[in-house]
């Protein structure tokens, strides 16, 4: 009598994107202790003294300036000033103290978005950075710590995503910077892989054919969307699996464009919804303190996006677990 074939398991259905969504915002009101870090930078941000980089950057954007308009052809002139002017206006509004609020890993900033030009109790008291070398210093420390600040964000709603207790560790805490570091550093140096090559050859094709130079900037930029968007989902594979920056990279990629075909659907369902209600929340002015219920909105709204996105990832991953098929062990031949 022979015995009868093994089942072979069914897949498991791909994640839902609005359950992971709900599972998110569930996540996000039963700890609301969660949203308390960018409660706190976008108070720092807002109410907070802040470093300007005007002093610095202003004559280098003259001199920039000059350049540019020389170069320039008749026709350009006009755009040329209008966007040299809009980057006058970014400098002299910049708060280097917002690069606290890092990418892709790191604690979500509503105030940067809005114009803070003034505060509920006057104008914000701005220190001008005095030089080349302290801005490059400042910068790097700032970036440094957005690392460790996001590190300790994303870890603590990995481990609320995840449904164990798991007790802080300081060791995990440590590597999982460092792997945020290396993550932030590669995804970086890909972006400039892209746009370095990519902006050079558009500058050039526009000389010739501005119309081409157009369609050519548009295909770069589809191809860098192309390339970043499957990727996003890296930073979840170092809180979830303890994954390095490379392997989470390849692991991403891999899950995004194999086993989890809504992944990209996700992401802009997430980045519609958080952008969405960011201009709601920017509406009241900086000056007023209905902006604080803004800052309050936009935490809980961005920690249930990150929440939803930990489920989202994790059932992802059950579903390439699942359909991946084991292979059989390698019989060494006897001699």
């Amino acid at each position: 009598m022979q015995a009868a074939p093994e089942k072979t398991p069914a897949p498991l259905p791909l994640p839902g994107i609005v359950p992971a969504l709900v599972r998110g915002f569930n996540i996000a009101a039963a700890n609301v202790h969660l949203v308390l870090l960018p409660v706190m930078l976008d108070a720092l941000l807002w109410l907070g003294p802040r470093l300007g980089v005007e002093q610095v950057l202003t004559p280098a954007l003259s001199y920039v300036s000059t350049n540019l308009l020389k170069a320039a052809q008749p026709a350009q002139v006009e755009a040329v000033n209008t966007a040299l002017e809009l980057l006058q206006t970014s400098i002299s509004q910049f708060n280097l103290v917002s690069l606290l609020s890092t990418f892709p890993v790191g604690v979500p900033a509503l105030t940067p978005m809005a114009e803070t030009a003034a505060t509920p109790y006057g104008a914000p008291l701005v220190t001008q950075v005095g030089g080349t070398l302290p801005l490059l210093g400042l910068t790097v420390l700032l970036i440094v710590i957005g690392w460790l600040l996001g590190s300790l964000y994303f870890g603590a709603i990995g481990r609320a995503a995840t449904e164990a207790v798991e007790p802080f560790n300081l060791r995990t805490a440590a590597r999982h910077f460092v792997q945020v570091a290396a993550l932030t550093l590669l995804l970086l140096g890909l972006a400039l892989l892209v746009t370095v090559p990519g902006a050079l050859l558009v500058s050039l094709i526009t000389v010739v054919s501005p119309v081409v130079g157009q369609f050519l900037m548009f295909f770069v930029i589809f191809l860098l969307v192309w390339l970043i968007v499957p990727l996003l989902f890296a930073p979840l594979g170092i809180f979830t699996h303890q994954m390095n920056a490379i392997t989470a990279l390849l692991n991403s990629w891999r899950l995004t464009r194999f086993y989890l075909p809504t992944g990209g659907m996700f992401i802009m369902t997430a980045a519609v919804l958080g952008l969405g209600l960011d201009m709601l929340w920017t509406l009241p002015e900086a000056s007023s303190w209905l902006l604080g219920v803004g800052i309050l909105g936009h935490a809980f709204i961005y920690t249930a996006l990150v929440a939803a996105a930990f489920v989202y990832f994790r059932g992802g991953m059950k579903v390439m677990q699942s359909r991946q098929t084991p292979r059989p062990p390698v019989e060494r031949p006897t001699l």
